[in-house]
C-alpha cells in the first residue's frame, strides 16, 4: 500500500511539473510579438497540446491565465476566453461523434477561435493587418508545434529526427527565443542564460552542427526583434567555437563561447553597449552545461538520435570478419588434417591368401604339435601340405564352413586327426569371420568420421569465403529508411544496411514493439532500397519496447507444390515419408524417402533416413557427402534396413535445381512447350553399399515447368515409365496438387482400388515473383 502511495505521489509531482512547464512555454509565446497583439504563438501551442490529449480544461486555464499576465487587459482576457471555450466545444463535439480531429481542419478552427479579436480591434487598420498576419503565422506554427509534439509525446524521443521536424524545431526555437529575449530578470536577460547553455548542449548531442544552427536561429530571431543583424554572427559563432573545441573535456567549448561573446561584446561593440550582466547570464547558462555529465550526455545523444553514423563501429565489424575469415581458414585446415589421420587409421581386413597362411599356421600349432608324423607331412610332404590345407580353408570361407567332403584323399589317407582338423578350422573360421566384421565396423566408423571432418573442413571453407569480403554498408539508405518508416508512423531508431553479395542486402532494423506491420515495413524498405524486400525473422532486442527486424532481399522465384499419398492395402501406416522444407531464404528441399517393405517397420526406417537427410542439408553439406554420411549410418546398423531417395534441391534465386537420385524410380519434369525431361538412376538404394555413388542431375527449370518426384509404389504401377511420362504429360494443369492427385488417382486405378505397394506423389511449380 505504501509503494502504491510512493508511485501515485511520485505520478503527481510530475503531472504538476509538466504542467508548470506547458504554463512557461504558453507565457514565454505571448512574449514574441507580433504589433500589439501576439496570441498566435501562445494559441497555436495551446491547441497543439490540446490534439496530443493533454487535460483541455487544465490547459486552458493556464492559457488564459498566462495571457491575462502577458497583457493584463479586459479584451485580451475576452479574446483568450472566447478562443479556448470555441475549442472546448469543438473537441467535445468531435468525442462525442467519435470523428478524429485532421490537421487541416485544427488549422481552420484555429483561424475562427482567433476572429473576435478582429472586432475588438476593428477600430485601427494597423491592428487589423497584425491580426491578419497573427493568424497566418499562428496557423505555421500551429502546424510546426504538431509535428514537434507528434515526436515528443506519440512517437517517442528514441529516434532520428525527419526534415519536416527538424525545420519545426528550428522555428519554435526562434518563437522561444523571442519570447526569452523579452523576459529581465533583476538585469538578467534569460536569452543570454538560455543561448550557450542549448548551443552548447546541441554541440555534444548533435556534432555534425546542431550548436551551429541554433546559435543561427537564436541570433535571427534576437535580430528580429532588436534590429540588430550583427547578432545572427556572435551566436552563429558561439555554434563554430563550440564544436571546434568540443572534447570530452567540456570546459574547453566552455571557455571558447566565453571568448567569443567577450571579443564580440568588448571589441566589436556588437551589443552597442557592453553589461558585466550579459557575461554573468552566459556563465550562469555555461555552468547548468557544466552540471550535465558526460553519461547523461551519452544517454541524450541516444535518446535524441544525436548518435553519428558509428563508422569506427563499421569499420570494427569488417575487420571482426576479416579475423573470423582467417580462424575459419585455419580450423578448416584443422578438420581435414584430422580426416586424413582418420583415413590412415583404416586398417581393412586381412587379404585372402594371407588369411589362408595365418589359419595354417593355427591349425598347425592346434592340431599337428604332438603328432608323432609331423616331421614327415610338415617337411617332407610341407609343399603339398601346405597346398591341402589351403584348399580346404579356402572352401571353409567361401562357404562358411568345411565339411567332410571338402577333405582330400591326401589327407585322409596319411592323417588320424582328419575330424579334429575339420573342427578345429571351424572353430577358426567362426572367430575370423568375427574379427573381420569387428574390423569391418571399425573402419566404417573410421571413414564415416573422416567423411564427416571432411565435410565440417570444406563447410568452414565455404564460410570463410562468405565472410572474406568486406561488407559494404549504405549510410545514406539507411537515413532514408527510418525517416521513411517515420512517415508511416513506424518507430524505428536504427537500421544497418549492407550488400551481402552481389544483388543480395540484409538489412537491420530496430522497430518500436506496436508498430510492427510487416506488410508496411517491406513496402516502406522495398521503395529505398529499389528491391523486393521480405522480413526474415523478429527477435527481441536489449531495449524494452523494440524488437529487432532482418529484412532481405526477396527470392528472384517462388514455389508452390502439392502432395499425394495413398498406403500399402490394409496398411495403417505408410513406409513412405515426404519432405519440403526451407533450407535458407533461397534454398527449397524436396524430398521423398522410401524405406524397404511397407508397414511400421518401412516407416521408421525411412523416417531416420529422412531426419537425418534434413539435418545434413541445413548444416548446408555438399550432396556427395550427405548421401555418403547417411549410407554409412544406416549401414552401421546390424539390421538390413534399406531406403530408396529422390531429393529435388531448388534455388529460389537461380531456379536450378539439384536432383539426387539413390534407389529411386524415374522422376521427371514437363516443360511449357509439351516436352517432358526424364530423370533416371541406376544407384543402389542407402543401406546396401558401403559406398556409393548417387546421381546427381542439374537442371534449370523455368516458369510453368513441373518437377514430378514418386516412390516405386506410383511407378510399378505403370506398365513403363514411358507409360508414367505420357500420362503426365497428358494432364493439363499449372496446379501441383491437380497433378499428384491425378497421378495418384490413376495409380490406384492400375491396382484395381487396392494400393499394392505405399504411393507417394510429390509435385512442385517455381514462378517468378510479381
Amino acid at each position: 500500500m505504501k509503494e502504491i502511495f510512493k508511485l501515485k505521489s511520485k505520478i503527481d509531482i510530475l503531472s504538476v511539473v509538466k504542467f508548470i512547464v506547458f504554463f512557461a512555454l504558453f507565457y514565454i509565446c505571448n512574449q514574441s510579438v507580433i504589433g500589439k497583439y501576439s496570441l498566435p504563438f501562445a494559441f497555436a501551442m495551446y491547441i497543439s497540446l490540446v490534439w496530443c490529449e493533454e487535460n483541455i480544461y487544465i490547459l486552458s486555464v493556464l492559457f488564459v491565465l498566462s495571457n491575462f499576465l502577458t497583457f493584463f487587459s479586459l479584451q485580451s482576457l475576452i479574446v483568450s476566453i472566447i478562443g479556448v471555450c470555441l475549442i472546448i466545444i469543438i473537441n467535445l463535439l468531435h468525442k462525442k461523434f467519435k470523428k478524429p480531429i485532421k490537421v487541416w481542419l485544427l488549422v481552420i478552427y484555429s483561424i475562427i477561435s482567433q476572429l473576435p479579436s478582429f472586432y475588438l480591434y476593428y477600430y485601427s487598420p494597423e491592428l487589423i493587418i497584425s491580426n491578419v498576419v497573427g493568424l497566418f503565422l499562428g496557423a505555421v506554427f500551429l502546424i510546426c508545434t504538431l509535428n514537434v509534439f507528434k515526436y515528443l509525446f506519440l512517437r517517442g524521443v528514441s529516434l532520428k529526427l525527419t526534415i519536416d521536424e527538424i525545420i519545426s524545431l528550428g522555428a519554435i526555437l526562434i518563437v522561444l527565443s523571442m519570447g526569452l529575449n523579452e523576459i529581465v530578470i533583476f538585469k538578467f536577460n534569460l536569452l543570454y542564460i538560455f543561448a550557450p547553455f542549448l548551443i552548447l548542449l546541441l554541440t555534444y548531442i548533435y556534432p555534425n552542427g546542431g550548436g551551429i544552427i541554433a546559435g543561427t536561429l537564436i541570433g535571427f530571431s534576437t535580430a528580429i526583434n532588436t534590429g540588430n543583424f550583427n547578432l545572427v554572427a556572435l551566436y552563429s559563432m558561439m555554434g563554430v567555437m563550440a564544436l571546434a573545441f568540443k572534447n570530452n573535456v567540456k570546459y574547453f567549448s566552455v571557455l571558447a563561447v566565453l571568448l567569443t561573446e567577450i571579443v564580440f561584446g568588448l571589441y566589436f561593440k556588437i551589443y552597442g553597449e557592453f553589461s558585466i550582466f550579459n557575461t554573468i547570464s552566459l556563465v550562469l547558462g555555461e555552468i547548468l552545461f557544466l552540471c550535465i555529465n558526460n553519461n547523461n550526455l551519452k544517454l541524450l545523444q541516444i535518446l535524441l538520435g544525436g548518435q553519428t553514423d558509428q563508422t569506427i563501429i563499421r569499420n570494427v565489424v569488417n575487420r571482426s570478419r576479416d579475423s573470423l575469415c582467417r580462424r575459419m581458414y585455419e580450423i578448416s585446415n584443422v578438420f581435414n588434417d584430422m580426416n586424413n589421420i582418420f583415413l590412415g587409421l583404416v586398417k581393412g581386413v586381412l587379404p585372402a591368401e594371407e588369411a589362408k597362411i595365418m589359419l595354417i599356421e593355427e591349425v598347425q600349432k592346434s592340431v599337428c604339435r604332438d603328432c608323432p608324423e609331423r616331421h614327415k607331412c610338415w617337411r617332407v610332404l610341407n609343399s603339398e601340405t601346405n597346398e591341402v590345407f589351403g584348399d580346404m580353408i579356402g572352401a571353409g570361407l567361401e562357404r562358411g564352413k568345411v565339411l567332410i567332403i571338402d577333405v582330400p584323399p591326401f589327407l585322409s589317407s596319411r592323417c588320424n586327426h582328419t575330424t579334429t582338423i575339420i573342427n578345429i578350422i571351424n572353430q577358426l573360421l567362426v572367430s575370423f569371420k568375427q574379427y573381420t566384421t569387428m574390423v569391418t565396423n571399425m573402419d566404417s566408423s573410421r571413414v564415416l568420421i573422416a567423411n564427416q571432418l571432411e565435410g565440417v573442413s570444406k563447410l568452414m571453407r565455404v564460410l570463410a569465403d562468405e565472410t572474406r569480403q568486406n561488407v559494404s554498408f549504405d549510410i545514406d539508405k539507411e537515413k532514408l529508411i527510418i525517416e521513411e518508416l517515420n512517415y508511416e508512423n513506424i518507430v524505428c531508431s536504427e537500421a544497418i544496411l549492407y550488400e551481402k553479395c552481389k544483388n543480395c542486402l540484409d538489412l537491420t532494423l530496430v522497430i518500436r514493439t506496436k508498430d510492427i506491420d510487416k506488410t508496411k515495413i517491406e513496402k516502406a524498405v522495398s521503395k529505398v532500397c529499389k528491391c523486393k524486400m521480405i522480413v526474415a525473422d523478429i527477435s527481441t532486442s536489449e531495449i524494452e519496447g523494440f524488437n529487432v527486424i532482418n529484412l532481405k532481399t526477396a527470392p528472384k522465384y517462388d514455389i508452390v507444390f502439392g502432395c499425394s499419398g495413398a498406403n500399402k492395402f490394409e496398411n495403417s501406416v505408410s513406409g513412405d515419408n515426404h519432405s519440403f522444407i526451407r533450407l535458407s531464404n533461397d534454398k527449397i528441399l524436396l524430398a521423398i524417402c522410401d524405406g524397404m517393405g511397407n508397414g511400421e517397420t518401412a516407416k521408421n526406417t525411412s523416417d531416420i533416413a529422412i531426419g537425418l537427410i534434413e539435418n545434413f542439408y541445413k548444416a548446408g553439406f555438399e550432396n556427395e557427402i550427405v548421401m555418403n554420411s547417411v549410407n554409412k549410418l544406416l549401414t552401421l546398423n546390424a539390421d538390413e534396413k534399406f531406403s530408396a531417395i529422390d531429393i529435388c534441391v531448388i534455388d529460389l534465386q537461380t531456379s536450378y535445381c539439384d536432383f539426387v537420385k539413390l534407389g529411386s524410380p524415374d522422376g521427371f519434369v514437363t516443360k511449357a512447350d509439351g516436352t517432358i525431361d526424364v530423370l533416371s538412376s541406376n544407384a543402389l538404394p542407402l543401406g546396401i553399399l558401403d559406398e556409393i555413388k548417387p546421381t546427381i542431375i542439374t537442371k534449370l527449370v523455368a516458369d510453368e515447368d513441373m518437377i514430378i518426384l514418386c516412390s516405386d509404389g506410383v511407378a510399378d504401377s505403370f506398365a513403363s515409365s514411358e507409360d508414367l511420362a505420357i500420362f503426365i504429360n497428358s494432364i493439363k494443369t499449372k496446379n501441383p496438387q491437380v497433378m499428384s492427385d491425378e497421378i495418384l488417382n490413376k495409380t490406384l486405378e492400375n491396382y484395381n482400388g487396392e494400393a499394392k505397394d505405399d504411393c507417394t506423389v510429390l509435385c512442385a511449380r517455381i514462378f517468378p515473383r510479381i
